[in-house]
């Protein structure tokens, strides 16, 4: 948009950010007097939400990327050095032919390396994440979790577990079968690692219904649950809750979260006293969703 203007002479400028019906307007507005000395405000206002938006996704990656960097170093170097040194203790009780003393060394050598090993996992998964592009493929949802489940079946505590599926979608949908799939791994893996063991009947429960243009699904279990300090951090990265009864590098939920918005969808921690349940959402699209007859 052009304005012209004869004869007039500048006398004041301002530039502000304005909210208005959810959107960011950034406002100029510019003082004119005409040759008889006659005052008027000339302003023009310019939609920047979708620039502010991508600003604020840019801070907040770039402190992701500040805090990936420094605990990542730390994580990574730690059970290297106590790794290392234990080693070199192992060896001078070797030669002392101390075995039952070397052979305690080593398995806490194997366990920390073990820990680094599922850092460093997490780690590439997280990378493939950030730089694949998505893969919409037709998706047999009860044959993808089957599969996801007899993937995740060696895992201690699998067989303890009352596995209940109630999948409402049968014909297959269009869905990006990657990321999807990294988020039923993740949630099904922390419902198994955190199972209670005091519970009479442990169960993890999956459904899946499309409502309102959108495939719903759930992951229930009555394990360990979340302290609900905990609640506002959940999809933090690093976050650990239970480190006491499973190693792992914090990432999982992280990337559960990160995957759901690739997808354009939305997850959220349900509140509830007897069940952990996580429920998502992913939008689909219109031949996907069943219409009315």
């Amino acid at each position: 948009m052009a304005f012209t203007s004869s004869r007039c002479s500048a006398t004041g400028f301002s530039e502000t950010v304005e909210t208005a019906r959810n959107r960011v307007l950034l406002t100029r507005k510019k003082r004119f007097l005409t040759e008889n000395n006659e005052a008027f405000l000339l302003g023009v206002s310019s939609d920047i939400t979708d620039l502010k938006r991508t600003e604020g996704e840019l801070k907040q990656a770039n402190q992701e990327l500040e805090e990936f960097a420094y605990r990542t170093s730390h994580d990574l170097r730690s059970p290297l050095v106590s790794s290392i040194k234990l080693l070199e203790i192992t060896l001078k009780i070797l030669r002392k032919g101390d075995t039952e003393k070397s052979e305690k060394y080593l398995f806490i050598v194997r366990e920390s390396l073990q820990k680094l090993e599922s850092l460093v996992t997490d780690i590439l998964r997280l990378t493939r994440l950030r730089h694949t592009t998505s893969e919409i493929v037709a998706v047999d949802l009860t044959n993808l979790i089957e599969n996801v489940l007899k993937k995740l079946s060696n895992l201690d505590g699998y067989h303890l577990l009352d596995i209940r599926l109630h999948i409402e979608p049968h014909l297959p949908l269009s869905l990006d079968i990657s990321n999807l799939t990294l988020v039923l791994e993740n949630l099904v893996s922390n419902a198994i690692k955190y199972y209670n063991p005091r519970s009479e009947a442990p169960y993890i429960a999956i459904d899946a219904a499309i409502k309102s243009s959108a495939l719903t699904m759930r992951v229930r279990d009555n394990g360990l649950g979340f302290p609900e300090s905990a609640l506002p951090q959940i999809f933090g990265m690093f976050k650990r809750f239970h480190p006491q009864v499973s190693f792992g590098a914090g990432l999982g939920l992280y990337m559960v979260k990160k995957s759901i918005d690739k997808m354009g969808g939305s997850i959220t921690l349900l509140p509830t006293a007897s069940e952990t349940v996580f429920e998502f959402s992913i939008p689909l699209t219109a031949q996907d969703i069943p219409q009315a007859s």
